[in-house]
Parts: C-alpha cells; structure tokens; sequence
C-alpha cells in the first residue's frame, strides 16, 4: 500500500488486504498495476481479489452504518439517487465516491443502471455545484464537504486540501449573526461568506449563513462557531462546533510506527 494516493483509496486497499487474511488466502505480494488500480476497476483479477474487494466494502460500507448516517443527514431512499448526496456520504464513510456508488447496489439502496448513471457523473461538476459561485479553486484535487447543523459535533477526518462548505441557519431579522472570528483564530482561512434567503422564508425570518472555508495549516483542530448580537456577544442563541482532524500524506514509515521505534 503506498501512503501517496488519496487516503480513500488508502483505506479501501488496507481492508482489502485484511480481507486476504481473514479469508485466509495465499501470501502474495500485488504488483504495481494492483495497487494503483480502482477498487472494481475489472474482473479479470482472479476470485481472491474479487473475495478480498467484497470483503473490503462490506467492511468499511455495512448496511447499518449506512443508514446510520442516512438518518442523521435526514437522507431517504430518493435522496440516494442524487450524485451529491452519495459523494458527501462517500466521505463521512471514508471511503471513494466510486466505491460507495457500487456498493448501494450490493445493498440494494440503487439498482445496476442507476449506479451506472450516478458514475457517469463528473466528480468535479458535483464539486462545482456544491461549492457555486462563490470560490473556484486553483485546482479541483480537493474534497468538498457540505456541512450543517446535523453535522454538530461530528469528527471530521480530511486531507489539507479539503474545502468545507458550511450553511447554517441564522436568525438576522433578530439582530443574530454568526461570528467566524473563533473560526479564524482555529487555523481556518474563510473564503466565501454569504446569506442566502430560503425558498418560502418570510420578512425577518431565518436566513442561511453560507461560509467556505480550508485549513490555514496541516493540524486545525475545532471548527466552532457563535450566533450573537454583535453589540451583546454574551447574549448567544445557537452554536456550531466540529471536531477537523486533518491527515497529510505520510512518507515512509507511518507516524504510529515512528513513535513505536523512538519508544522502544
């Protein structure tokens, strides 16, 4: 396994090897061709590596973790069939947009031709979409994650390119708003910050906070915000708080493994 591909695919090829163990297959070692491929890239591998796939995305996919994130989101067996809701699941579950999209199928939440036509759809246009107009990055090898208030207190485990579109429900017609200064102080770099008035809102009702940001550096830690009045910031209405761990690609031995040497 090779710490310099996407820690998605990282995580597939580790399960995968742990399926040849638990399945007790032959040792072997994977050409390069192997490891640089695609999990379900073909199926002219012999059946060992199909078993060990199998293995990998019932391990790191199972049916109750699924749903366990589908409630949480509030998704449904329609919001499934949206190429959106499938690449945000993708990376609360830690796995590739392309795994997850294969694997619904295993679990019967899609059938072969909806899956074919979700993977049809290009990443970076779902990445597009979900970041709008408000920033374009300089390059599209970054992960964009939707976050909001179902989100509270959620671990989030990203790489440092990562961006992070957070929408949030602010009561402004009151005279609260949220305040980002925290946000900044945490290491995060605020790209975009916008207000969006939802369909059917009111005069003075709820707006929805629109806020784009990325890790200023490799190690952030809480993403936290405050909704107050700005001339009484003691006087607080909502809070939102995410735990960020934030995980470079590792060269040569992995960190754990460092430390293990310089202990023993």
């Amino acid at each position: 396994m090779t710490t310099e591909r996407p820690l998605a695919i990282q995580r597939f090829t580790a399960a995968h090897e742990l399926g040849h163990a638990v399945l007790r297959h032959k040792v072997g070692l994977d050409g390069d061709e192997m490891i640089r491929r695609s999990p379900f890239a073909s199926q002219r591998y012999d059946h060992r590596e199909v078993a060990a796939d199998a293995f990998a995305a019932m391990f790191l996919m199972p049916d109750f973790l699924i749903n366990s994130i589908a409630e949480q989101q509030k998704w449904n067996y329609e919001s499934v069939r949206d190429p959106r809701v499938i690449y945000q699941m993708s990376w609360r579950l830690g796995v590739s947009y392309e795994a997850l999209a294969r694997t619904l199928v295993k679990h019967k939440y899609l059938d072969a031709s909806e899956s074919q036509k979700i993977l049809r759809v290009p990443v970076k246009d779902i990445k597009a979409d979900i970041l709008g107009r408000a920033f374009e990055p300089d390059n599209w090898r970054c992960n964009v994650w939707r976050l909001s208030e179902r989100d509270e207190h959620a671990t989030v485990v990203a790489e440092p390119n990562d961006l992070f579109v957070v929408r949030l429900r602010e009561m402004s017609g009151s005279g609260y708003l949220w305040d980002l200064e925290q946000v900044r102080k945490a290491g995060y770099q605020v790209l975009a910050d916008s207000t969006e008035i939802p369909t059917g809102s009111g005069i003075g009702g709820e707006v929805e906070r629109v806020i784009t940001a990325r890790p200023s550096n490799s190690h952030p830690g809480r993403f936290s915000a405050l909704q107050n009045r700005p001339w009484d910031p003691a006087d607080v209405a909502a809070e939102f708080d995410v735990n960020f761990e934030v995980r470079s690609p590792e060269v040569g031995l992995l960190q754990s493994l460092k430390l293990r040497a310089l202990a023993a």
